[in-house]
């Protein structure tokens, strides 16, 4: 018995791991994958692998996904209506081992787009005004230098 314990039996061909949080779950029989679709635990998002795979992968994109997808749910439409009584406002909580104030926008995280349209926004408007600035200056010079020349007499050359 204790050599059981020790060295337990390989998983067989077939069995499959799951990953929840960062706990690797498993091994799982087609069956018992196909309890844990139906009772939720298993999410067409949640990763899975199997000997013989190069990485984990998304349940939907794996063979076991084709096997299972018949109890899969199909996805939440974007705009389904809420049950009475929620209201949009109300987000979930984070997953667990995920800050709270790290799924928050911050200022440093709001968008690039944004921060740029700021920016030539008040380059323009200080072009404008340097532009107003020069045309009141040279309208001043033009009327100034008319007015010079209107009140000086012309010299004649002598004869």
């Amino acid at each position: 018995m204790l050599d059981q314990i020790l060295n337990p039996p390989p998983p067989p061909i077939d069995a499959w791991f799951y990953a929840s949080g960062q706990q690797q779950l498993g091994p799982l029989t087609i069956t018992q994958a196909t309890e844990l679709v139906r009772s939720g635990q298993l999410r067409a998002d949640t990763l899975v692998w199997k000997k013989g795979m190069k990485e984990w992968t998304q349940l939907r994109f794996s063979s076991l996904g084709e096997i299972v997808s018949a109890d899969l749910p199909p996805p939440i439409p974007r705009n389904a209506p809420l049950p009475p009584g929620h209201s949009k406002k109300e987000t979930p909580p984070p997953p667990p081992g995920v800050d709270k104030a790290a799924s928050e926008p911050t200022p440093a995280s709001y968008s690039t787009f944004g921060k740029i349209c700021a920016v030539v926004g008040f380059l323009l408007i200080g072009l404008i005004l340097i532009v107003a600035f020069w045309a009141m200056m040279m309208a001043t010079h033009h009327s100034l230098h008319e007015e010079f020349h209107s009140n000086v007499p012309e010299i004649q050359p002598a004869r």
